[in-house]
This record gives structure tokens, sequence and C-alpha cells, in this order.
């Protein structure tokens, strides 16, 4: 298996738009959404949707852990992929010939309507800071190594810390330009009374409080990492709960 797609269940209506979008890329790929949404359908080829009503966050890195993929690619249901783009993507990787790394999809937003900040570089609100990997790409031998996400983030910006790491540890990162995803950010960021957005704010925070001395970006985290444990990952959710207290 040459790359796993993983992510959290939150829109399976749109799960066959994103599978559709997969067709015709020529290496071995897997996908695997879980969450507490269960899609009301039979599944296609290549998708694998597992229940567990543990936060968001720490879905994506149970599906981390059960991935069978060379290199794991953090996505969003929601995401549209370009012709041939986990090909492409996959030889990119290959070609950087770095174990650590980082490498990114471009992303353009809303049915290609916008250019995602991600295209030219997302900042962590900083012009100086390093580049993130909104949807990222990383081997699953390394980030092993690095401890997959921290257990204290609810929904998103765990891949923004785990990119930091990345860093941290020397580390470059490296956006695609001919791997391109159309993403609706509309869908995923829009609407306060969704449970991602509601706790997403406390998420940011916690990067803050892992990178930021007031207001100034650290290259080295300024608070302890505190990997998930195994135990249960599936069933307990661990670290801060926010609405998915189980």
């Amino acid at each position: 298996m040459k790359i796993s797609l993983i992510a959290s269940s939150i829109r399976p209506h749109l799960w066959k738009g994103f599978m559709s979008s997969l067709t015709g890329n020529d290496i071995d790929y897997e996908v695997i959404f879980i969450g507490d949404v269960k899609p009301d359908f039979e599944l296609p080829p290549k998708l694998k949707y597992v229940y567990s009503p543990v936060k968001p966050a720490q879905c994506y890195e149970a599906g981390f852990r059960m991935a069978k993929g060379e290199l794991i690619h953090w996505t969003a249901d929601e995401a549209l992929y370009s012709v041939k783009a986990l090909d492409i993507m996959y030889n990119f990787f290959k070609e950087q010939n770095k174990e650590r790394l980082v490498t990114g999809f471009t992303i353009f937003e809303n049915n290609g309507e916008s250019t995602s900040e991600t295209s030219s570089g997302h900042k962590l609100d900083k012009p100086d800071s390093p580049q993130m990997m909104c949807f990222g790409v990383i081997s699953k031998k390394y980030m092993r190594f690095l401890g997959g996400y921290e257990k204290f983030f609810i929904t998103g910006q765990a891949e923004n810390d785990l990119c930091m790491r990345v860093y941290d540890d020397g580390g470059i990162g490296k956006l695609c330009p001919n791997a391109v995803v159309t993403v609706r950010h509309d869908l995923a960021h829009e609407g306060d009374d969704t449970k991602f957005r509601k706790w997403y704010p406390q998420s940011r925070a916690r990067l803050q409080e892992a990178w930021f001395i007031d207001g100034v970006w650290c290259p080295t985290r300024c608070r302890p990492f505190v990997p998930f444990d195994d135990e249960e990952i599936l069933t307990h959710t661990q670290g801060p709960k926010g609405d998915w207290n189980v």
C-alpha cells in the first residue's frame, strides 16, 4: 500500500464525490473515515468506515495507527482531487529523498472560486513562521517517530502542530504544485452551530500555547507534547473532550 487517506467522518453524503475524484490513480491507496456519523449506503472499493464516538482529532490519530500505507495523508470529506493527484504526490514525495519531510497538496477553495492561503504558504498568524500543510503527506514511519497528533486538540489544528514538530526536528515542508485539492471550506468552516466549528477556537488556542510566547512564534515547542494512548483510542475520548464526552 502506497498511501492512506485519513479523515474524520462528518459528511458521508459527500463521500461518493470524494472517491470518484480519486478514480484513475495508478498507485495502491486506501481511504479511512472514522467518526460517529454513519453512512447509509454501500461503501465503494478502497473506502473503509470505522465507527467511533471520540473527538475528530482522535479519530484522525486512530486512522493513522490502523493505516497500511507507506505514506499518510490527512484530508477532509469535502475534498475533491485533481486527475492523478495521488500518483503525482507520491512521486513528488519520493523525489525529495528525505525522511524528515511533510509535503502538501495545492489547495483551491469553494469549487475553485478562490485560491487557499495554503497554496501561497499558510502561516501561523505571523509572516515569518514556517509554511503549514493543511492537506499534508508524511511517511508513516516518521509520523510514528514524531508521535502523531497530540491529545490536547479537539477538532482541527493538530495537523499544524505536527508540521511545526517536523520543522522543530530539522525537517522541511514542500508544497506540490501539480497535485491539487479543491475543498469546500464553506462547508467545513461556516455555521457556528456545528460541533466541529464550536471547538475550533479551543484547538487554535492550544496551538498558540504550544508555539507562541507573547505573540511571538517559537521554533521549539513551548509545551511538552502529549500523545494519545493506545488503550481505548476508538472508544473513549482522551484529553479535552468538547462535545464528544465519552
